[in-house]
């Protein structure tokens, strides 16, 4: 029997709606600090344990306020 190593790329987005009398740059500190990343909640999901290795790449958050 051959192995063969099998590798997929998954772009997940994630976008919700905080409301808060901050400034977004204050929303956004706070996001990124305060709260569960999105790779804690995939982690919760038990990815590493049903995949041999699971890497997580973020890009920035962004924050614009909407009216």
């Amino acid at each position: 029997m051959r192995k063969h190593l099998v590798t997929r790329t998954v772009t997940v987005t994630v976008s919700e709606i905080i409301e808060a009398e901050m400034d977004p740059q204050d929303v956004k500190d706070f996001v990124d600090t305060k709260t569960k990343s999105l790779a804690g909640v995939l982690s919760d999901l038990g990815l590493a344990k049903k995949y041999g290795d699971v890497k997580y790449t973020f890009g920035d958050t962004t924050v614009t306020e909407i009216k």
